[in-house]
């Protein structure tokens, strides 16, 4: 049986595969069905009074679109290091902060990326691990 932190682990990996392979099942299906995501306005909004909320609660059809119009892009560099992963005492949930760099070619030739380091929150729910929170990125 995976510890926490390896199921922790396991999904910061598959989202990465989910850039590399332009996979965007693979990347909805880690998300928990409460799921949010707090977006800064640009990779330098250090300061959460800075950050927006532009996709609001998990909704499989409306982020579905947005990650397919993004995993559709030529990818050029999905570089993510983890940082660290500290589980609760009680196995339920967990906190991992990762260095991201990710970037792609748009539809119009222009390059957009991420780079920064991201705050991902999970919670173990019905016995999987899923991905209810993140800021940053």
């Amino acid at each position: 049986m995976e510890s926490p932190e390896q199921a922790v682990r396991e999904l910061i990996e598959n989202e990465g595969r989910a850039w590399d392979d332009g996979d965007v099942a693979l990347l909805l299906s880690l998300f928990h069905p409460d799921a949010v995501w707090v977006w800064p306005r640009t990779n330098g909004s250090l300061d959460p009074l800075d950050w927006q909320m532009t996709v609001g609660r998990f909704n499989m059809d409306r982020w579905e679109q947005g990650w397919a119009r993004i995993l559709s892009c030529e990818v050029l560099r999905n570089v993510r290091e983890i940082r660290s992963i500290e589980v609760s005492p009680e196995g339920d949930g967990a906190v991992a902060v990762v260095d991201v760099d990710t970037q792609w070619r748009a539809a119009n030739g222009s390059t957009v990326g991420w780079k920064g380091r991201a705050v991902k929150f999970y919670t173990k729910a019905n016995g999987a691990w899923k991905l209810i929170a993140h800021t940053g990125l």
